[in-house]
């Protein structure tokens, strides 16, 4: 493809680059989520994100992981809270 056919979209491309950074940042952000609280190490991390290969069922196993790990309320509330804001984020980009 050459440039000058996507020229009338190159006003998008810092928006689309600045959103795929971000979703990038988010996804780390939840991978180390995951991994810190079950104390999986580094090298089992990278087998389990294979293994939970979409946002959906990471935030999926984010919440169940921590509902099992947590036992203040408040806590477990939050725990919810957070994971349906990522699913409502999640929802926009599926």
């Amino acid at each position: 493809m050459d440039l000058k056919e996507i020229s009338p979209f190159k006003d998008f491309f810092e928006p689309i680059g600045e959103l795929v950074v971000a979703f990038s940042i988010l996804e780390t952000h939840l991978s180390n989520t995951i991994q810190m609280p079950l104390g999986i190490s580094p090298e089992n991390k990278v087998l389990l994100m294979e293994q939970i290969n979409s946002i959906r069922r990471r935030i999926d196993f984010f919440e169940a992981s921590l509902n099992v790990k947590l036992k203040d309320p408040d806590a477990l509330t939050w725990t919810k809270d957070i994971a349906e804001d990522l699913r409502r984020a999640n929802s926009h980009l599926e």
